[in-house]
């Protein structure tokens, strides 16, 4: 679990890095080449799928603490 966290944020890191360097081209008035074009798109798919991975993993957290929550008032905790 751990390790897939941290996959998950060196590839949003570097999804975003990438991002920012066709938002710099793009800002001195270059054009991007179609390869980097390309590679955007897939950054925002790889964006697109970390957060959805962190969300579920919020999603599991919170049902965690929710059964810790519920375990504590049966037990009169």
């Amino acid at each position: 679990m751990l390790e897939d966290e941290r996959r998950n944020n060196f590839a949003l890191r570097l999804s975003i890095d990438n991002l920012k360097n066709i938002i710099e081209i793009l800002e001195d008035d270059k054009k991007p080449t179609k390869e980097q074009i390309s590679y955007a798109k897939e950054d925002i798919n790889n964006m697109v799928d970390a957060i959805t991975n962190y969300h579920a993993r919020f999603i599991e957290l919170l049902e965690t603490v929710n059964n810790i929550k519920e375990l504590e008032k049966r037990l009169n905790l």
